[in-house]
């Protein structure tokens, strides 16, 4: 484990001293806060671990290769600002500023197949947010409230395999969630979110072939702009509702049921500047009975197991246009249903399995 100049996560090992400085805040940055102190912490975060284990009946997944810290700079960690103070409706509230962090993990690897891998994940980014949590749940009781709003920068999110790797580059995004409420309802976590919007926007989609790259949008080698696939973005406002209970589909393991209501949004596929644009976007959408295990496949493979008993929906766009000029296509409406069934003799089954290797001619590493 690595350590940046001022880490306040390794409180929780006893092993090292905290050198985070605690500042009062000024007068007027708590005119919300009536008769309430406050403090600022600032870190600058980085943190490494060999692996990540999680256990299922036995069987192991593993992260590999986690990182956290700067994006720009690999000896050096991320910056980390978080204001806190307490208001007279007895809620906690946060004011953080994040910096050039990188959250990252080069492979995922199943103990049962060794020598073969999934792939590693990294995400860049900035934020600029505030968090408010307070006492009771969507009944008034037991559980809690909190409403989130934030602002991401400078994002980017890739997948790498085998030195290659595809990102999304410049992301922006706004988020409000507002009035969300998360309870213990019998043995399941009701986390419901009433209110949700948000906008975004990817400037670019990059491939690269350079190991030495990492999420850069130039070549390090030719200092071009790495080949782009377009662009996109979009909005949206939305409420959700999601239980999330254990056990698997075979003894241990996650379950997960979620129900969401689109009540408008966007899509845009940009290409050099020209949108396909999806507009007007409305429906619904359940996935019943989502069970997360580390399995075997069909043929005995070691795999991680998506299975689900039923995923249904309906989903409306009010048009499709094409082009500057926004010509429209027309409308699209369809439902869809995925459920098990036998078809002319053979059973088909809601399940993914995800398993390491990818193909055999390009390395060890894939899906």
């Amino acid at each position: 484990m690595r350590h940046g100049p001022w880490l306040f996560l390794v409180m929780v090992s006893g092993t090292t001293p905290v050198l985070a400085d605690l500042q009062h805040l000024e007068d007027e940055a708590l005119a919300d806060v009536r008769g309430q102190g406050g403090f600022t912490l600032e870190t600058e975060l980085q943190l490494g671990l060999d692996r990540l284990s999680y256990l299922d009946d036995g069987q192991t997944i593993q992260l590999e290769g986690l990182h956290l810290g700067s994006s720009e700079q690999d000896d050096r960690g991320a910056y980390h600002q978080v204001r806190v103070n307490i208001d007279h409706g007895a809620a906690l509230n946060l004011d953080y500023l994040v910096t050039d962090r990188r959250i990252e993990f080069g492979d995922v690897r199943l103990a049962g197949a060794p020598g073969v891998g999934m792939g590693g994940v990294f995400f860049d980014h900035s934020l600029q947010g505030s968090f408010r949590l307070r006492a009771g749940g969507v009944t008034g009781g037991a559980g809690y409230s909190f409403d989130s709003a934030y602002t991401m920068t400078g994002g980017r999110l890739g997948y790498r395999t085998n030195g290659n790797e595809v990102f999304l580059d410049d992301v922006w995004m706004d988020v409000e969630a507002l009035g969300m409420t998360l309870d213990l309802v019998g043995t399941a976590l009701r986390l419901e979110a009433p209110h949700v919007r948000g906008q975004w926007r990817v400037g670019a989609i990059r491939y690269s072939d350079n190991p030495l790259n990492h999420g850069r949008s130039r070549d390090l080698g030719s200092g071009d702009w790495l080949p782009s696939y377009g662009g996109l973005e979009g909005d949206y406002e939305l409420s959700t509702i999601t239980l999330i209970q254990a056990g698997g589909r075979r003894g241990e393991g996650v379950r997960l049921d979620h129900e969401a209501r689109l009540n408008t949004a966007s899509f845009i596929y940009l290409d050099d500047g020209h949108p396909l644009a999806f507009k007007d976007i409305s429906g619904d959408f359940r996935v019943n009975d989502l069970r997360l295990d580390v399995d075997v496949d069909g043929q005995g493979r070691p795999a991680l197991a998506l299975t689900a008993t039923g995923v249904d929906g309906a989903l409306s766009i009010g048009a499709l246009a094409l082009g500057d000029q926004g010509q429209s296509l027309g409308a699209v409406n369809f439902r869809f249903l995925f459920q098990d069934h036998i078809f002319a003799g053979r059973q088909y089954r809601n399940a993914v399995y995800l398993q390491g290797g990818g193909h055999p001619d390009a390395g060890p590493q894939g899906l």
